[in-house]
C-alpha cells in the first residue's frame, strides 16, 4: 500500500479501538518497554495525544523517572521541520501545539546524546521502515543523531509486509514495541 492509504487506514484502526482495548495495549506496550535500559544517557520521548489516539507515553516516563533517566521531549520550531529538545521534568509546563501535540511551554534546551529516541508512527513494516503522519519532523531529527542512539517505535498494531514509496531520507527504526512483542531489526 502506498503512504497515503496506510496512513488513512491506520488512522482509522487507532479510532475504532474502544477505550478498554486502548488501555489494554498501552499497558502492555508500558510492560515491554521496562525491559529495555537502563539508559546510559538521556532518552528522548514524545509526549503523547489523547485526541490522536497516540500510545500513552506517561507510565513509560514515569518509570523512566523512577530510573532517574533523563528524559528530553520535542517541541516544534514554528516555521521549520526542525525540533527542539527540551529538558522534561514533572514541573514541566505542557501546552498544544498547532498539529494538537501536546509540548512544553518552556523550559531548557537540551543538546547531550542520546540512548534511545521514542518515536510516535502511525504504522511499521517488517524491515523497520515507519509512517508518521507525514510532515518530516522526525526524519529531520533522527537524521542528526549517530548510530549508536537507538531508534524505537511504538505501535498498537503488528507490521505491514512493506510501505511502498520509501525514500532514502526515511529513517529505519531499530526496535518496534507493540502490545505482544519488541521487533529487532538490527539482527
Amino acid at each position: 500500500m502506498s503512504k497515503e492509504e496506510l496512513r488513512k487506514e491506520y488512522i482509522q484502526l487507532r479510532k475504532a479501538l474502544s477505550l478498554e482495548a486502548l488501555s489494554e495495549k498501552n499497558h502492555s506496550i508500558f510492560l515491554k518497554s521496562c525491559q529495555l535500559g537502563p539508559w546510559s544517557s538521556a532518552v528522548h520521548i514524545f509526549l503523547s495525544s489523547n485526541a490522536h489516539h497516540e500510545i500513552n507515553t506517561a507510565p513509560i516516563i514515569d518509570h523512566l523517572w523512577e530510573e532517574k533517566t533523563t528524559i528530553v521531549v520535542p517541541r516544534l520550531i514554528n516555521g521549520t521541520l526542525k525540533m527542539d529538545s527540551i529538558l522534561y521534568t514533572p514541573q514541566s509546563k505542557v501546552g498544544i501545539n498547532k498539529f494538537g501535540i501536546r509540548e512544553p511551554i518552556d523550559g531548557n534546551i537540551y543538546d547531550g546524546g542520546y540512548a534511545a529516541v521514542f518515536i510516535p508512527l502511525l504504522v511499521f513494516d517488517e524491515l523497520g521502515n515507519r509512517l508518521g503522519y507525514g510532515k518530516g519532523y522526525y526524519d529531520y531529527f533522527l537524521s542528526g543523531l549517530g548510530k549508536e542512539t537507538l531508534k524505537i517505535g511504538l505501535s498498537y498494531f503488528p507490521p505491514v509486509k512493506n510501505i511502498e514509496g520509501i525514500q532514502d531520507h526515511d529513517i529505519p527504526l531499530d526496535l518496534c514495541i507493540t502490545p505482544s512483542n519488541i521487533y529487532n531489526f538490527n539482527s
